[in-house]
């Protein structure tokens, strides 16, 4: 009997520590993750306030509204502006957030050439607005030159 526990021992021995591995992985790739999401989070409450900041606001320079563009490139919800010339959305064709728009970083270096329909003049001012889908989430900004 005590060749046949010699004989597994090894065994055993390996399979204990590859439990405590397997244990320890679990525990800190939940601890991880946590992390993550906690992360995630932030960032997303602090595109929130940024975006919350805007509204009501009836003193926004186009220079604003430029870097508020860069900044919010890829967000899911569509910024509208509207200017002496037309209006363009950015990031989504309209705010039911269904079709994006194509190429959104083109449009944005474009709204800075004052020949370019879109053109967002640095020095005008904007007044800004939200509108929120049936969730209270935020669907749409939209920016109108005063």
């Amino acid at each position: 009997m005590s060749d046949l526990i010699k004989k597994f021992m090894p065994i055993i021995i390996a399979l204990g520590v590859a439990s405590i591995g397997f244990l320890f992985y679990g525990i800190f790739s939940n601890f991880a993750n946590n992390k993550a999401s906690d992360l995630e989070n932030m960032e997303y409450k602090q595109m929130i306030k940024a975006y919350e900041d805007m509204d009501g606001r009836d003193d926004i320079k186009g220079s604003e509204v430029l870097t508020f563009l860069s900044a919010h490139n890829g967000d899911k919800v569509c910024i509208t502006v509207t200017t002496g010339k037309g209006t363009k959305n950015y990031n989504y064709k309209d705010k039911t957030l269904a079709t994006e728009e194509t190429d959104t970083t083109k449009m944005i270096t474009k709204a800075k050439k004052k020949t370019d329909v879109g053109y967002i003049n640095p020095s005008g001012t904007f007044e800004a607005s939200l509108d929120y889908d049936a969730n209270k989430v935020i669907c749409q900004i939209t920016f109108k030159q005063k």
